[in-house]
Protein backbone atom coordinates (compact mmCIF):
# COMPACT_ATOMS: atom_id res chain seq x y z
CA UNK A 1 0.00 0.00 0.00
CA UNK A 2 1.70 3.43 -0.87
CA UNK A 3 2.01 5.79 1.93
CA UNK A 4 -0.43 9.24 1.45
CA UNK A 5 3.08 11.04 1.40
CA UNK A 6 3.88 9.63 -1.71
CA UNK A 7 4.55 10.93 -5.51
CA UNK A 8 1.02 8.46 -6.79
CA UNK A 9 -1.11 10.91 -8.71
CA UNK A 10 -4.69 11.17 -7.72
CA UNK A 11 -6.34 13.05 -10.33
CA UNK A 12 -3.30 14.24 -11.66
CA UNK A 13 -1.98 15.75 -8.61
CA UNK A 14 0.83 13.91 -6.41
CA UNK A 15 -0.64 11.92 -3.26
CA UNK A 16 1.84 14.43 -1.08
CA UNK A 17 0.24 17.73 -2.36
CA UNK A 18 -3.28 16.43 -0.75
CA UNK A 19 -1.97 14.92 2.30
CA UNK A 20 0.13 18.01 3.04
CA UNK A 21 -2.65 20.47 2.84
CA UNK A 22 -4.39 17.41 5.17
CA UNK A 23 -6.98 16.56 2.53
CA UNK A 24 -8.01 12.96 2.55
CA UNK A 25 -5.66 10.58 0.39
CA UNK A 26 -7.33 6.95 -0.86
CA UNK A 27 -4.51 5.01 -2.29
CA UNK A 28 -5.13 1.49 -3.87
CA UNK A 29 -3.16 -1.66 -3.10
CA UNK A 30 -0.35 -2.10 -5.80
CA UNK A 31 1.05 -5.49 -6.80
CA UNK A 32 4.87 -5.57 -6.66
CA UNK A 33 7.19 -8.39 -8.22
CA UNK A 34 10.16 -9.33 -5.55
CA UNK A 35 13.62 -10.01 -7.50
CA UNK A 36 14.88 -12.02 -4.10
CA UNK A 37 13.23 -13.10 -1.10
CA UNK A 38 15.00 -15.23 1.67
CA UNK A 39 14.85 -15.97 5.13
CA UNK A 40 18.25 -15.15 6.96
CA UNK A 41 17.71 -15.81 10.96
CA UNK A 42 15.16 -17.76 12.90
CA UNK A 43 15.11 -16.57 16.36
CA UNK A 44 12.08 -17.62 18.69
CA UNK A 45 8.88 -16.60 16.99
CA UNK A 46 11.50 -13.84 14.92
CA UNK A 47 11.74 -14.58 11.41
CA UNK A 48 13.81 -12.27 9.97
CA UNK A 49 13.95 -11.81 5.76
CA UNK A 50 16.07 -10.17 3.27
CA UNK A 51 14.35 -9.16 -0.07
CA UNK A 52 14.72 -6.96 -3.06
CA UNK A 53 11.99 -5.50 -5.33
CA UNK A 54 12.05 -2.66 -8.01
CA UNK A 55 12.74 1.08 -7.11
CA UNK A 56 9.82 2.95 -6.07
CA UNK A 57 8.13 -0.26 -4.06
CA UNK A 58 7.19 0.84 -0.55
CA UNK A 59 7.54 -1.40 2.40
CA UNK A 60 6.46 -1.81 5.89
CA UNK A 61 8.94 -2.35 8.32
CA UNK A 62 7.98 -4.29 11.91
CA UNK A 63 10.51 -4.74 15.12
CA UNK A 64 13.92 -4.28 15.08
Amino acid sequence: MPPSFSAKKIHGRPAYELARKKQPVELKPVEVELFEYRLTEISGSIARFYYRMFVGTYTSRTGS
